[in-house]
């Protein structure tokens, strides 16, 4: 009896370190690329709630890891600190700012709470250096793939391929549109490119210099189209109005 114990606990510690190993890597690829044609925010609002059932399994794993270890294995660093702050005062603001605090529960605090808890879980839970850039990789395949159906849109081969018309959109783009695939793209580009120097692997350098190149080639062509649409410059608030809303 109790050897079937302890290899059912062993078989619990190994699955949820397993499925915390995967979280990272699994939700960079999976965020920019997941949206939903059936609701009406293909986008942003299914975004959002991906990101809180990955973290519910998230904080599940972390929880069962620490039941079968019967300890409490908490990594606090000053982001650990920062973060738990931060959606602290997300928190206390929708509480008692918001005038509708179920709503705002659900908005961007749903967003910081997911993130606070996917970042905990894995950090306490998983020691792999490598991680990390595994989790770059998949962000910046998955971004290359969303570029892929931008660039479609922009040259006018999505059209010929599919009949939707919303999918038929030149600024139709699996992230949400050009802005955000943007905001994504480039600052993706010189993490590619370093980490295409600095892998030994050969197939993982062709596949990051690939990414990089279509993300950059994706980019020239958003950014052309979008001068074509706005040919007066950008207005946006100054940081310090921003800042005070």
């Amino acid at each position: 009896m109790l050897a079937l114990v302890h290899h059912m606990r062993n078989l619990i510690d190994k699955f949820s370190t397993g499925i915390l190993r995967l979280v990272l890597p699994v939700t960079a690829f999976l965020i920019p690329l997941f949206f939903l044609p059936i609701t009406a925010d293909f986008f942003g609002l299914n975004k959002k709630y991906l990101l809180a059932i990955i973290a519910s399994l998230s904080l599940i794993c972390f929880l069962a890891r620490n039941i079968v270890h019967r300890q409490i294995k908490l990594r606090l660093t000053p982001s650990t600190a920062a973060l738990l702050l931060l959606s602290l005062v997300f928190i206390v603001s929708s509480l008692i700012q918001s005038p509708t605090p179920n709503i705002s529960l659900l908005g961007k605090t749903t967003l910081v709470l997911a993130l606070t808890v996917i970042f905990i879980s894995v950090t306490s839970s998983v020691k792999n250096h490598s991680l990390v850039n595994v989790t770059f990789g998949a962000l910046i395949l998955s971004t290359a793939i969303a570029s892929l159906f931008s660039l479609g849109n922009l040259t006018g081969i999505t059209s010929s391929l599919f009949s939707l018309d919303w999918l038929k959109e030149k600024t139709f783009n699996p992230t949400g549109g050009i802005i955000p695939s943007l905001s994504l793209a480039l600052p993706l580009l010189p993490v590619a490119l370093f980490l295409a120097i600095k892998t030994k692997r050969s197939l993982a350098k062709v596949l990051l210099l690939g990414s990089g190149a279509i993300l950059l080639i994706t980019a020239i062509s958003q950014i052309n189209y979008f001068r074509s649409l706005n040919p007066m410059p950008i207005i946006s608030l100054p940081f310090s109005a921003g800042w005070s809303i």
